[in-house]
């Protein structure tokens, strides 16, 4: 976590200055987000993170399967069937993120709107 953020007044003022609402959720349907700027970032920060509705972050968190596979690209054990069935998943996610940017723009605050159009997973 960014050093400013274990003091909680320079969250709240980050958060408070970022926040929404969309129809239909509620505060705790939110979420902090460090991955749609950033794929793969570890850092929770106030410069890499976005607020974002709970059902669009639950798309954009690698599943476990991902993740093994971006494992193995990173140690280059991947097989060619892998890298290509991983290539294939990557596509497949970054289009349906971007779908869903496309249909929820209305009520996206539009620098998120923009993050998941330009989404890459890595």
């Amino acid at each position: 976590m960014h050093p400013e953020w274990f003091n909680f007044q320079y969250f709240a003022a980050w958060f408070y200055s970022e926040f929404y609402l969309i129809p239909y959720c509620t505060m705790y349907d939110m979420c902090v987000d460090k991955d749609i700027l950033y794929p793969r970032n570890e850092e929770y920060s106030p410069y890499r993170c976005l607020i974002i509705p709970a059902f669009i972050n639950s798309k954009v968190q690698l599943k476990s399967y991902d993740r093994m596979l971006m494992e193995k690209l990173d140690s280059q054990t991947l097989s060619y069937s892998e890298l290509n069935r991983l290539y294939r998943r990557k596509e497949a996610r970054e289009n349906e993120i971007r779908e869903m940017g496309v249909r929820y723009r209305n009520i996206l605050q539009p620098h998120v709107y923009l993050a998941l159009e330009n989404y890459k997973m890595f």
